[in-house]
């Protein structure tokens, strides 16, 4: 009799599949991607997994699996660098006035550094990239 499956290529899909599944989870869970890089992160998981070659490594295609999931946003990371990039051009205008006093020069700075930390922590708190554009150009 001919076997129609082979139980080492079952074991190694089953495997493939729950790793793909925990990576989707951890992608779900991740606070810091927006619903698009998540959604992608998914993609491209998926993608790997249904591709995966049953003779490969299994615990190799398990880390591929697991390296596919972003550590930090992109879309979050490049917002955070505006708002800093900002906030320092503002503060040096504030120093280069010749007419504030160095209390309020102080004063001024330490308004800008407080609207640029609320501003990197309503992007940390955005969920999607469209909240995070409205958040940098505001």
């Amino acid at each position: 009799m001919i076997p129609t499956a082979s139980a080492k290529k079952d074991a190694a899909d089953a495997e493939i599949d729950k790793a793909a599944e925990d990576a989707k989870k951890a992608v779900d869970a991740d606070t810091q991607l927006t619903d698009e890089e998540k959604q992608a992160a998914k993609d491209a998981i998926d993608k790997d997994s249904t591709n995966a070659q049953v003779d490969e490594d299994t615990a190799a295609g398990k880390q591929a699996i697991e390296d596919l999931i972003p550590a930090t946003s992109d879309k979050k990371d490049e917002a955070k660098a505006e708002i800093d990039k900002a906030a320092q051009d503002a503060k040096a205008e504030v120093d280069n006035n010749s007419y504030l006093s160095d209390d309020e020069k102080q004063a001024a700075k330490d308004a800008i550094d407080k609207a640029a930390q609320a501003a990197k922590d309503a992007i940390d708190a955005s969920t999607t990239n469209a909240q995070v554009d409205a958040v940098t150009e505001a």
